[in-house]
């Protein structure tokens, strides 16, 4: 008996830290599916650290009715945070997104900043990634993040340092990705050209654009790039295009 107490306490210990460390790795998909997973990561992470205690003292006759009850709680808890999350819209059917096709050329657009003001207003509801400036400009359905050097953690959750062009490439990826799995033409909007060229040297921008472009035509999307030509030199103005289109 005592050895079936000590070997059920490891188990129960080592399982309480493996759950937790599923839940912290679900956790890095929050970026990519918002609130619809907040509530089953802290779910599993809640669990996984209920098994710990349970390790402990579940062979003691006052834990065993806590233990049962937390079990119980948190199990419900875990599917509720599971519906919501097939629920939500990045699980559903996509039909009610869809039924309009758009009117937009696969590949890339170099546009200036009247030009993209049309194409918002045409993209509005429709599930764009986007990478802006300006929030206060993007439509509603947009899932967008705000470029800047600082990690804003309030009324901006979704930020992303010009810098860091790996990300906005891993972003860009999964979601041209997720949209040919549905079969909807994915759009990309790049509305901060000129910041980025601030922070980034001109090759390091023009292997990260090619990149993105690789990757839009390869799943037939459209990548829009927001850029005045006043705003660059004519040669670099000139690369630009020729490299893009």
């Amino acid at each position: 008996d005592a050895l079936w107490s000590i070997t059920s306490a490891a188990t129960l210990g080592i399982t309480g830290v493996f759950v937790i460390a599923g839940g912290l790795l679900l956790k890095e998909t929050e970026e990519i599916y918002k609130s619809a997973v907040r509530y089953l990561y802290i779910s599993i992470i809640l669990f996984g650290i209920h098994l710990i205690p349970a390790a402990l003292f579940g062979n003691t006759e006052w834990y065993k009715a806590i233990g049962f009850t937390l079990s119980t709680a948190l199990i419900i808890g875990m599917v509720v945070a599971m519906v919501k999350l097939t629920s939500s819209e990045f699980f559903m059917p996509q039909e009610g997104r869809t039924a309009q096709p758009i009117d937009l050329k696969p590949g890339v657009m170099v546009v200036n900043g009247k030009e993209y003001q049309k194409l918002r207003e045409k993209l509005k509801d429709r599930p764009v990634l986007a990478f802006v400036r300006d929030v206060t400009q993007v439509p509603d359905g947009w899932q967008y993040y705000f470029v800047t050097t600082i990690p804003f953690q309030g009324r901006f959750k979704n930020t992303i340092n010009p810098t860091n062009l790996a990300r906005m490439t891993e972003l860009a990826y999964k979601y041209l990705e997720e949209s040919a799995r549905m079969g909807e033409q994915g759009v990309i909007v790049i509305d901060c050209l000129e910041y980025l060229t601030v922070y980034n040297s001109w090759e390091s921008l023009m292997k990260f654009l090619s990149k993105l472009r690789d990757f839009v035509i390869v799943n037939k999307g459209t990548l829009i790039l927001v850029i005045e030509k006043e705003s660059l030199e004519n040669r670099l103005y000139a690369q630009l295009r020729k490299l893009m289109e």
